[in-house]
């Protein structure tokens, strides 16, 4: 990992972080559905990684099933990939949904991928880099702090898992892309606000809110914070109810505070 300069983005980061504009390739055990998502890594030594995956995260369902089974956890992380598979990447997905197809839906063709040599997980073609290695619970090392999206250094410092990287492939001259998190509003909160509000709109219309005339996520809160709806009254209530549910739906969900 020292062949790449893995930059130290903010004054009390408790290390260099390698992960911040990758993605973390994981399959699942039981139904071999393959999930992306985007978990910070910080670099321990040259062969190892630190990874947090906050909780509830689609990454830390499946590392429960690997724990379950006693196995260690076959990982494929993908730097500088193509920018829709990113920002799938980085997005509420719905459960047993490959990021692959989210980001193939977007672009209108499949996303090019090649067989990992170690891990056998599929890993983009034409990213960057691309490591192989495994997930091992039973070697926890200290992580963090990290600057994080809210604008401070949030999750503080604690023993967390540790990525044992088993091999490496790259590009000539490879790009080592990075989108550290700072306070927002900042370039990382945009994407996440179209897409999540996109989500949110989709949510309220599954379950029957009706007349939904327009959802934002403001840029203000990161995409997560603060969520604005507009409506066409329509009954006593459907202002509340429309509330609720973007409250409680999975995208507006997770770290969601004030609705609108």
């Amino acid at each position: 990992l020292y062949r790449f300069p893995v930059p130290f983005f903010h004054e009390k980061d408790g290390g260099r972080y390698f992960g911040t504009g990758h993605t973390v390739i994981m399959k699942d055990p039981e139904s071999g559905w393959v999930n992306l998502g985007t978990y910070r890594m910080m670099v321990h030594d040259p062969q190892t990684l630190g990874i947090y995956i906050s909780p509830g995260k689609h990454g830390d369902l499946l590392r429960q099933r690997y724990l379950k089974r006693k196995e260690k956890i076959p990982v494929a992380v993908a730097v500088g990939c193509d920018p829709a598979l990113w920002l799938a990447s980085t997005m509420e997905v719905p459960l047993g949904v490959s990021e692959y197809d989210y980001a193939g839906g977007l672009k209108g063709e499949p996303i090019e991928v090649i067989r990992g040599p170690k891990t056998g997980l599929p890993i983009p073609a034409r990213c960057e880099i691309a490591l192989e290695g495994e997930l091992d619970p039973q070697d926890p090392r200290l992580e963090g702090p990290f600057g994080e999206w809210p604008g401070y250094y949030a999750g503080s410092s604690r023993e967390e898992p540790v990525v044992k990287v088993h091999s490496m492939m790259f590009r000539n001259d490879p790009i080592l892309t990075c989108s550290p998190p700072n306070r927002p509003p900042d370039e990382t909160s945009f994407h996440r606000c179209m897409i999540r509000s996109a989500m949110i709109w989709d949510d309220l219309e599954r379950v029957g809110v009706p007349n939904v005339r327009g959802v934002w996520c403001h840029e203000t809160g990161g995409s997560r914070l603060l969520t604005v709806i507009s409506i066409q009254q329509a009954y006593a209530g459907h202002a509340k109810q429309a509330a609720l549910v973007a409250s409680q739906c999975r995208p507006g969900a997770y770290m969601g505070r004030f609705v609108v």
